[in-house]
């Protein structure tokens, strides 16, 4: 009983000595920051977006450009990573004793697992599985429109669109329109694809909307003019989603389902 009482002290003291950490991924830091809190942070990618205080802390440079030194003299209890990365650093890390977490969050799926996990380990369970039930929740409305496509970005030469590029499937966001039962005109394409112009024009989309930041917007509504003033896509309707923090695969993807659900009731 001393013994079993002994291992059971030091799993407890492991779990807990892991408050010093460092996250090279944008929606790691954001998952991180909800399940555990700001101030378990020792270092950040330089693509931190939020929250801005984690991102006030040491900059460890990016996932696939890493600052061993820097790493090192943050004493970090673990550093994260996201699949995309080089598995180099990730062994170059270890070689140096560094423990190493690494998260697949390309599907909706890897969210929810991901956030599970770091529950776990930071002794959050049910702090990340309330996050994780809330999602689940907003996904069950059923919106059931037709054709609509889903576009992060385009190409604008001479302030016309030329490309889009469009949200196919066996993605987190493609997931999504699957869930609300959002017939999705780019379910054809795996991950995210530029489509050319003459290939949008076939595909007809009832409703085109745009997920992109603030500054975007009116670069693309004049582009988006421009095409229907030449009579394409003019039984096209397009709508807006504003916002940097769409585009991150964290639980504040919560943000985009309700501000879809929104926009599409609203059609």
């Amino acid at each position: 009983m001393k013994g079993l009482g002994f291992l059971c002290l030091l799993f407890n003291f492991k779990v807990l000595a892991l408050e010093r950490v460092i996250s090279t991924s944008p929606a790691l830091t954001e998952m991180i920051s909800f399940v555990a809190g700001e101030d378990v942070f020792v270092g950040v990618s330089q693509y931190c977006q939020y929250p801005q205080k984690v991102c006030q802390k040491p900059s460890v440079g990016t996932s696939f450009e890493l600052d061993y030194e820097k790493i090192l003299s943050l004493r970090p209890d673990a550093v994260f990573f996201q699949s995309l990365n080089d598995d180099r650093t990730q062994t170059n890390l270890k070689k140096l004793n560094v423990k190493v977490y690494k998260y697949s969050l390309v599907r909706l799926d890897d969210i929810f697992k991901t956030l599970s996990h770091l529950g776990d380990i930071f002794q959050k369970k049910e702090k990340a599985q309330r996050k994780a039930n809330e999602i689940k929740k907003s996904l069950k409305a059923k919106l059931e429109m037709q054709d609509v496509l889903l576009s992060v970005g385009a190409t604008l030469k001479d302030q016309k669109i030329t490309n889009l590029t469009v949200v196919g499937k066996e993605n987190y966001m493609g997931d999504i329109l699957d869930s609300l039962s959002l017939k999705n005109k780019a379910s054809f394409i795996k991950g995210y694809k530029n489509i050319h112009l003459e290939k949008l024009i076939k595909l007809e989309p009832k409703l085109i909307l745009f997920v992109l930041p603030k500054d975007l917007r009116s670069s693309y509504e004049k582009g988006l003019k421009e095409l229907q003033k030449k009579g394409f896509l003019k039984n096209t309707k397009f709508k807006f989603l504003i916002g940097q923090n769409y585009l991150i695969p964290s639980q504040r993807i919560l943000s985009l389902i309700e501000d879809l659900k929104r926009e599409l009731r609203h059609d």
